[in-house]
């Protein structure tokens, strides 16, 4: 960052001015002119090139060429809006060679700046970066005012694609030989760090992330075609596309597993052909909630004190029940947010390889099939370690005292140690292994759990089952098939539509289209639903609303038309409109209206995008009313600008976008049938496209 900037590296407008000339004379004794200065924000634009008051990059037959081309393009503009105050400004900046290239210019201005640099007349632009996107005019120099941006959430460096896509602009075939590129860091005296530079420049580009979003009127106008489902729709998406390409490999493995079931034979049994299916069920049920009972406990501060240095606990050592002793109070340091652990003194089982007996839940009336533990005390070893919370299967209720930390310190310690665990390891039918009392913790939801857990307890007890002489056996041939017939169906859940990553979302959305009554039950479409499907350009629920409870009929077309500038106007501005008494009352109108939409969708939870919320209340939507108002009653264009800081070229723009609402809200008149409201909508659309606003592009 440069010394002599801001903290976080941003300069003034004063210290930039000295930092301009030196750089453009530079370029121009190099004979690196014309060059394209990449400049993050609109207004910066505007400032660096008032800092080059005093330059002139212009021979006069350039003067001639770029005169000429600016009386034949504002030719077709009427008198008054030839004088306007942009026009004049960059009138006097081009004719020196040097121009700005930004969303807040006109259209006419910004594409006569690009004439004028496509014919290399334009010595000097200062643009932002939507110059590079879409927009094929090289040069010989880039110039980077910087290397961070803000991005609508926070600053940050630039991605190594959006420094390729601005600093490929560099370097005119057939012109020239090399292209530069210069950063031009902030404050101007001290380079980017390297590693900033590195990443920018040799970074790995930012992967493809589909931007498909499902949206009320898409899901609309689908509905009211037969011939295409939704979920067809969702399929074709580029964010489904990885998931569709597996399909194939998920039915051949499909077709294998089913012939790996068909393999797996189970002994005929009165007893377990009748009953072990339930049996085996029940016994996983409990095991799978145990795993939610733990992690639930250990997330409450009651909870974590029952993992208490001592206590004795089994768990699942790569399938492989173990016993062991905790070492630490709740989780372990080594534990992360989304996967705990525990330290553990580990009690070695002297097995490598698990057995019929470990796939049984912890239960006491099934310790009977258990392993038997070493039972020599020369036998017995013991090693520390962090075991992951989801493979503990029992925190007991014994709390075994003298073993750690004694066993590390050899001599008497160390053989005291031993024998606790020789008498801990003689049979799994002893006390010790009941599980812990649970009844402290008053957690409703942990109950919840340990209800559902007893109750799969109750069943595994009641099992007849359980009286086959070769329970064990059977249990684990049943285990075989039920792993085998798990990944069957995750692999038709795969292929199902309801594994689709769109599907909840577009199942929110439909429940609030019921609720507000666009569709019926069965998911026709109904009067607002036809309606808000040819609502393209604003918020199509609250705009239907907005229209099917007749609001737009006590206003005048003017004061229409700034009504729905807020559907369309999104931009920051500091000026305060003033509105007459029918506005304001129009706009609060909208406002409730659009509560009411919000508080639905949030009912149903629907996630909506930054451009695509309809909050009316914290955006600065009605920013542009009274200058669409005066617009819209015939006010020239120099006159609105004055109404407030909005550039002109957001103002045009915002105009545009209003004729094709205006257009929409016509069409949805003539399907209501409200013959008024379509005549209003007629005058209010010939009201605002006029003038500048309706200038045929130069290309054209």
């Amino acid at each position: 960052m440069g010394r002599a900037g801001r903290p976080g590296g941003f300069t003034s407008a004063a210290q930039d001015k000295n930092l301009w000339v030196h750089l453009v004379q530079f370029l121009k004794k190099q004979t690196l002119l014309p060059a394209c200065i990449f400049v993050f924000s609109k207004k910066r634009c505007e400032e660096n090139a008032d800092a080059l008051s005093n330059q002139d990059f212009c021979t006069a037959q350039e003067k001639s060429a770029i005169h000429m081309t600016i009386e034949k393009s504002i030719a077709r503009l009427k008198p008054e809006d030839r004088v306007l105050p942009q026009i004049i400004r960059l009138r006097e900046l081009l004719s020196r060679g040097i121009a700005v290239h930004h969303g807040g210019l006109l259209p006419i201005v910004k594409e006569l700046v690009e004439i004028l640099f496509a014919q290399t007349l334009v010595k000097v632009l200062f643009a932002t970066e939507t110059f590079a996107m879409g927009l094929n005019l090289p040069t010989r120099t880039v110039v980077f005012s910087g290397y961070r941006k803000h991005d609508g959430h926070s600053f940050r460096n630039l991605l190594p694609g959006e420094y390729t896509q601005m600093a490929g602009r560099a370097g005119r075939r057939g012109l020239d030989t090399v292209g530069s590129v210069i950063i031009v860091p902030p404050g101007g005296d001290e380079a980017p760090p390297v590693t900033d530079l590195r990443q920018m420049i040799l970074g790995e580009p930012s992967k493809l992330r589909s931007q498909f979003r499902l949206t009320y009127n898409m899901i609309l106008n689908l509905l009211r075609v037969e011939a295409l489902k939704i979920e067809e729709m969702i399929k074709r998406s580029f964010s489904e596309h990885a998931t569709q390409q597996l399909l194939p490999e998920h039915e051949k493995a499909v077709k294998l597993s089913e012939a790996d079931l068909a393999k797996v034979k189970r002994d005929s049994c009165p007893i377990c052909d009748a009953h072990m299916d339930e049996c085996h069920q029940a016994g996983e049920d409990y095991k799978r909630l145990t795993e939610e009972l733990y992690a639930a406990i250990l997330a409450i501060p009651v909870g974590r004190k029952m993992f208490s240095p001592g206590r004795l606990i089994v768990w699942n050592k790569e399938g492989v029940r173990t016993p062991g002793l905790l070492l630490g109070e709740g989780a372990s340091i080594k534990s992360s947010a989304s996967s705990p652990t525990v330290h553990v003194l580990e009690i070695k089982t002297a097995r490598e390889v698990r057995n019929d007996t470990d796939l049984l839940p912890f239960v006491s009336n099934l310790r009977k099939y258990l392993t038997p533990l070493p039972q020599l005390k020369k036998h017995i070893s013991t090693k520390t370690l962090h075991v992951p919370l989801g493979d503990v299967i029992c925190l007991t209720n014994h709390i075994a005292k003298g073993v750690a930390p004694e066993i590390f310190h050899g001599g008497d310690g160390y053989n005291k140690a031993k024998d606790i665990l020789h008498k801990i390891c003689k049979t799994w039918n002893a006390d010790i292994w009941d599980e812990m009392d649970l009844g402290r913790i008053k957690s409703l939801s942990v109950h919840d759990i340990i209800g559902k857990r007893r109750e799969a307890e109750q069943k595994l007890f009641k099992s007849p089952a359980l009286d086959c002489k070769n329970f064990l056996k059977h249990y684990a041939m049943c285990h075989d098939q039920w792993l085998i017939r798990t990944q069957i169906d995750q692999l038709r859940q795969s292929l199902s539509d309801q594994n689709l990553q769109l599907l909840p979302d577009y199942e929110q959305r439909i429940q609030v289209l019921k609720d507000l009554s666009f569709i019926d039950d069965e998911t026709r479409i109904q009067l607002k639903g036809k309606v808000a499907c040819e609502i393209h350009s604003g918020d199509e629920l609250v705009l239907t609303e907005l229209i099917l409870e007749n609001v737009l009929a006590d206003y005048e077309p003017a004061e229409i038309a700034a009504l729905l500038s807020a559907f369309v106007f999104q931009e920051k501005t500091d000026s305060e409109p003033k509105l007459t008494t029918n506005l304001e009352r129009g706009m609060k109108k909208i406002v409730e209206l659009s509560e009411k939409v919000n508080e639905v969708q949030v009912r149903h939870q629907v996630i909506q995008t930054s451009e695509e919320s309809n909050d009316f209340v914290s955006k600065p939507r009605f920013g542009l009313m009274e200058v669409v108002y005066e617009w819209a009653r015939g006010v020239s264009f120099k006159n609105i600008t004055d109404l407030t800081d909005v550039l002109e070229g957001t103002i045009v723009r915002t105009i545009t976008r209003l004729d094709e609402t205006c257009r929409e809200v016509k069409n949805a008149a003539r399907i209501i049938g409200d013959p008024e409201l379509y005549q209003k909508m007629t005058v209010a659309q010939e009201l605002i496209r006029r003038d500048i606003t309706a200038v045929a592009s130069l290309y054209m």
